[in-house]
């Protein structure tokens, strides 16, 4: 892989740094940050590589994206990915015909404890699952209110893709049924605060978003007949604790297993290496998880 990160933000200079380490950064372009390499598109032409990673405002995505289809390019585009079916459809039938791999990034699949609680429904460990509670929270309520975000990007695209995302990832896709929607706006003209209750394949799902949570939370529940699992913050905020908790019958104590973990971020990381993956393997393009997740956050 020979990567240009386009955008040199918070997300850029997260990939440039994961780039960094297995060597496979080439050049950086943002016409606003001076620390980047070029400052325009058009200089590419001077540099070899064969990916970019499109780290930039929702507004610029899809120029982006069909001009480097267009290249040839391998692309990874920051989430989310808020373009209408028939652009989505038109990528995955461009890129399958350039023969390139183009994937949207939702890093938190990556973390540990999610990856742990997968190979946990795959053993049926929790019994048929009745219910999904998650609360994503941090303290950017300020930052967003002086970003392109504030009036391009709803919390329900920010941090509710990812909840979404991690539904796709535990369960697949799955049919859904919108119960309740509450947003509530507290320092910003969009929302900062949301709440969702859904029906999804008979899962009762509740998942609670704030920009108002000083302190950065992340608390993942999930039950079913045979037993539960809870997942306390995420690895980036670490120290990032797994709980299992087998049913006793008819009713008592559980038997608890339990796991906590601090490190840095692994994340970004494993999606660099997953993507890379994809591009050696060349895996034909699938966009209906993106199709997905746009088609039920629009519900929110």
């Amino acid at each position: 892989m020979r990567a240009v990160v386009i955008g040199l933000g918070t997300q850029g200079n997260k990939r440039l740094k994961s780039l960094n380490k297995k060597n496979y950064f080439v050049c950086s372009v943002d016409p606003i940050n001076k620390k980047a390499d070029e400052s325009n598109i058009s200089n590419l032409k001077n540099y070899e590589y064969d990916t970019v990673f499109l780290c930039v405002p929702d507004q610029l995505k899809k120029k982006y994206i069909f001009h480097f289809l267009r290249e040839k390019k391998n692309i990874f585009v920051e989430k989310p990915l808020n373009l209408s079916k028939e652009v989505l459809l038109k990528i995955e039938k461009l890129s399958n015909i350039q023969k390139v791999r183009f994937y949207v990034g939702y890093n938190h699949r990556f973390e540990p404890h999610l990856i742990k609680t997968k190979e946990y429904l795959k053993k049926k460990l929790l019994g048929k699952i009745y219910c999904l509670k998650i609360y994503y929270g941090n303290g950017t309520a300020k930052l967003v209110n002086k970003s392109w975000r504030q009036k391009k990007l709803d919390i329900n695209d920010d941090l509710g893709s990812h909840l979404v995302d991690q539904l796709a990832f535990l369960f697949g896709i799955k049919k859904f049924k919108n119960i309740n929607s509450i947003k509530n706006s507290m320092e910003n003209k969009t929302s900062d605060q949301s709440n969702i209750i859904l029906n999804f394949n008979n899962i009762l799902v509740n998942f609670e978003m704030t920009y108002c949570s000083w302190e950065n939370t992340f608390i993942f529940y999930l039950i079913g007949s045979k037993g539960s699992i809870k997942i306390d913050n995420l690895c980036k905020w670490g120290p990032s604790t797994f709980k299992y908790q087998k049913r006793v019958f008819p009713s008592g104590k559980p038997v608890v297993r339990s796991k906590k973990l601090i490190l840095p971020d692994p994340t970004w990381d494993n999606e660099l290496k997953y993507f890379n993956y994809l591009i050696k393997k060349k895996i034909k393009n699938n966009l209906q998880k993106d199709l997905f997740i746009q088609k039920l956050i629009k519900q929110f």
